[in-house]
C-alpha cells in the first residue's frame, strides 16, 4: 500500500493532541522520510523534540529548516529560523550560515544577515 501522507499527518496531529509526543514525532519523521522537503514538517519536528526536551535533535531540524529557506533564496526566512530557533551556545550566526564557530573578527550583526549582506 503507498504511503498516504495526508493519514500520516493526521495521525500525527491527533498524537500530538493527546500529549504522545514521542508516537507523534514517529510519525512526522515517516511523513519527512517520505517528503523529506515539507519544512512544515521540519520546523515541527524541531518544535516537537524542544518540548520533549531533546535540544539537539531540535536544534537539527531547526537548522534543517533554516539551510533549506536559505538554499532556496529566502534569507529572511532563513535568517529567522536561525535566530528564532538557535542559543548563543550551540548555534552561533555564522554556524547557521557558513557551518563554522564565529570568529572574532567579524560581528554576529553582520554574519546573521547572510551572505552579500
Amino acid at each position: 500500500m503507498p504511503f498516504d501522507k495526508r493519514k500520516a499527518l493526521q495521525t500525527a496531529l491527533s498524537y500530538t493532541q493527546q500529549g504522545r509526543l514521542d508516537k507523534a514525532i514517529t510519525e512526522y519523521q515517516s511523513v519527512l522520510k517520505a517528503d523529506p522537503n515539507d519544512l512544515n514538517v521540519l520546523n515541527t519536528l524541531g518544535d516537537l523534540y524542544a518540548r520533549t526536551g531533546n535540544k539537539a535533535e531540535a536544534i537539527t531540524q531547526y537548522m534543517r529548516l533554516g539551510d533549506a529557506y536559505r538554499k532556496d533564496g529566502f534569507a529572511a526566512k532563513a535568517t529567522a529560523v536561525y535566530r528564532r530557533k538557535c542559543t548563543a551556545r550551540t548555534c552561533t550566526p555564522n554556524r547557521a550560515w557558513w557551518g563554522k564557530p564565529n570568529s572574532s573578527s567579524s560581528s554576529s550583526r553582520s554574519s546573521a544577515a547572510g551572505p552579500g549582506t
